[in-house]
């Protein structure tokens, strides 16, 4: 234990007078070239039997450095013979620190290039390697200059696409390489690909594991750093040189970089595309998913082949006119995804005749009888009421207890198709009475397809309303949650009726007003419901009317569902006459842009721009609709369209901070006592 406590402390002093006292120290770690084997153990002269990469050879050059350098030359996998006068497409690599040209990963990433058809020009700068001399700045871009000279003077080929490719230290080499290379008047190459790239030594020293924790212990190593750099002329600004490269630029970098952090990337991109003194008029940023696990080593992802492939067909394609500076995500699929993939393409490659005969006879013969003879397929599409979710939300018959809604009721009523449904009532949080019979503003909700009325976000909504001082009547469709019976276009408008007339009788309050809510099927629902209803004198239409993510008609809608989608791919011509003729037996055709000129109601329409399942434009066409027929009944329309920086989507319109005041002033509409029909559109 003293040895312990003497040893630490000693340490520490002891590297703090080496780094004080003998600062270039932080400059042999700017290149860690002694992190390397002997020359005698790593045989790069022999990069075919040693490395296997087949057909290589092993090259020297004088570099304009004053040095003799190591170089391969690795031709492409399918001609192996082939010279580098003969190639028609190069890539020129530059590493970046540490170790050889030969380091694992780096020849991995040449038998990729390999593949893809390229010739590969891979060396090791001064001091890395089987390369003389000492390393600097001003020597390994040197070294890169003359080994791009010489690719580029070996090439015979006019058309011949040669790529600059820079990763971690290299890209700020073959940035400031390139730039010597074309400001000498040379022919320039066809593009620059910085994998990792960063802006300055001094912000990647600040993510860099070993130099982040001597800044950390030391708080002279920075300003020791600076002077060690600058005296070396060492500071490595790739954001000062990016913007002189004068050919197309790919950055890839990945979000799960833990030695240049992604956001180094990100800065040297928009720092480059926001310099009015920038040159290239192409300018692309790969974005690579951390689900990819690649880290610091970004040309590992699985779809960097095909990505680089088109970048490089959209640089052949560039006129000099053209100016496009773009940010692309690459997304990585789910484990789960690529083993369904991968499980899918062993099936593909055994299929046989007699399969494939299978396989056709299912889907263009037996499956479309199906489909005409058993048209509840579509009920059970359409509505999804069999899928129940996780066992948290079957439990139904104490909100109060169950989902800490204070003064909350279940109830189970008879509707008028039959079956008994099972409905909420959940008073406003801070009422003083939670009696649905004094309420003056009650909202009865109408979900859309699957779950209950418990289900995902929904409880979450009713929560909203009820902060909002709303009571909240919920209740689910016949086969729904512990609801019984099936559905179909016809009960389900009858359950909705008996849910709506039920809270109508509770309330004795003349002045109460009873908002009906209906979400994305739940919409439709609700505009059919009281569009049939629209003369009765025994039933009263509601004050007003919210749609939330509301369509034209059903099967407009049904176009975003993938069972939908797969079946019009399958049977284009089929498929929509069997799908109308399916609606119109089970009474679903929910033609909501004529259902709603019948309701006399003041009506809002909710959408969120980013609404991934039902297109904003639905609304747009309803709200047409509504403000321009001259037979319409309603009273006033209002459409709300939330801005996709709210991130609503489909489901959670209920956390746009603009609901509160939404309501607030539709509930000041609802009891101005005028016959004025007013047409508003806004943009939240």
């Amino acid at each position: 234990m003293w040895l312990l406590l003497i040893a630490l402390p000693g340490t520490y002093v002891l590297i703090a007078i080496l780094l004080q006292f003998f600062p270039n120290i932080i400059f042999e770690g700017l290149f860690l070239n002694r992190l390397c084997p002997p020359r005698r153990l790593l045989h790069l002269n022999q990069p075919d039997k040693v490395y296997g990469l087949l057909g290589a050879k092993s090259l020297r050059l004088h570099s304009s450095s004053g040095n003799e350098i190591g170089v391969w030359h690795v031709p492409p996998l399918d001609y192996r013979d082939e010279n580098l006068s003969d190639a028609t497409k190069v890539v020129v690599y530059c590493h970046g620190n540490a170790f050889h040209r030969g380091f694992n990963h780096r020849v991995q990433l040449y038998k990729k290039f390999t593949k893809l058809g390229f010739h590969v020009v891979a060396f090791d700068y001064s001091g890395f390697g089987d390369s003389t001399g000492k390393p600097s700045i001003s020597a390994v871009v040197e070294d890169a200059a003359t080994v791009l000279k010489w690719s580029m003077e070996q090439v015979a080929n006019k058309d011949c696409q040669i790529v600059v490719w820079g990763h971690s230290l290299g890209t700020h080499i073959s940035t400031r390489a390139l730039n010597s290379h074309c400001q000498k008047g040379r022919k320039k190459p066809d593009c620059l690909v910085l994998e990792a790239p960063f802006t300055t030594v001094m912000e990647a020293a600040e993510c860099f594991p070993l130099s982040k924790i001597s800044l950390t212990l030391y708080p002279f190593f920075k300003s020791n750093m600076q002077s060690t750099l600058r005296r070396h002329d060492s500071e490595c600004s790739t954001v000062d040189a990016l913007p002189a490269v004068p050919v197309p630029i790919l950055i890839m970098h990945a979000e799960d970089d833990s030695r240049l952090d992604f956001d180094l990337g990100v800065k040297l991109y928009n720092a480059t595309i926001r310099n009015p003194a920038t040159k290239s008029t192409f300018i692309r940023f790969l974005q690579v998913d951390k689900r990819y696990q690649v880290k610091h080593y970004t040309a590992k992802f699985p779809e960097m082949q095909r990505l680089f492939q088109e970048f490089l067909c959209d640089v052949a394609n560039l006129s000099d006119s053209d100016k496009c500076h773009e940010m692309i995500k690459v997304f990585a699929m789910s484990s789960v995804v690529r083993f369904a993939l991968s499980k899918f393409v062993v099936f593909c490659r055994g299929i046989t005749y007699l399969a494939l005969c299978r396989i056709l006879f299912f889907f263009y013969v037996l499956l479309p009888i199906v489909l005409k003879l058993f048209p509840t397929i579509f009920l059970h599409t359409v509505f999804s009421f069999r899928y129940k979710g996780p066992a948290v939300f079957t439990r139904l018959s104490n909100p109060e207890k169950d989902w800490n809604f204070p003064g909350a009721t279940n109830h189970i009523v008879l509707s008028q198709s039959g079956n008994s449904i099972g409905l909420w009532h959940l008073p406003p949080e801070k009422a003083a009475n939670s009696d649905l019979s004094l309420a003056e503003n009650v909202i009865v909700y109408c979900h859309g397809k699957g779950g209950n009325r418990a289900s995902g976000h929904r409880t979450e909504f009713y929560s909203k309303l009820t902060n909002l001082g709303f009571h909240v009547v919920a209740f689910d469709y016949s086969g729904f949650g512990d609801s019984s019976g099936t559905p179909d276009g016809r009960t389900v408008n009858l359950d909705t009726i008996t849910a709506y007339q039920w809270t109508v009788r509770q309330m004795r309050d003349p002045e109460s007003k009873v908002i009906v809510w209906g979400h994305s099927l739940g919409s439709g629902i609700v505009a059919n419901a009281f569009s049939q209803i629209s003369d009765s004198v025994r039933i009263k239409q509601p004050h007003g009317v919210v749609l939330e993510a509301p369509f034209t008609n059903l099967y407009d809608a049904s176009r975003s569902n993938f069972f939908f989608r797969v079946c019009k791919t399958l049977y284009p011509y089929l498929w929509t006459k069997m799908f109308k003729s399916a609606a119109k037996k089970s009474k679903m055709e929910y033609f909501t842009e004529k259902n709603l000129l019948q309701l006399k109601s003041h009506i809002i329409l909710l959408h969120a721009e980013d609404d991934p399942k039902v297109p904003v434009e639905m609304s747009r066409k309803l709200y047409t609709k509504l403000s321009t027929s001259p037979g319409s009944k309603t009273l006033s329309a209002r459409l709300y369209r939330i801005s996709e920086e709210q991130n609503c989507g489909h489901n959670r319109i209920f956390t746009s901070k603009n609901l509160h005041d939404i309501m607030r002033d539709f509930s000041r509409t609802l009891r101005a006592k005028s016959d004025l029909t007013q047409f508003k559109e806004s943009v939240l």
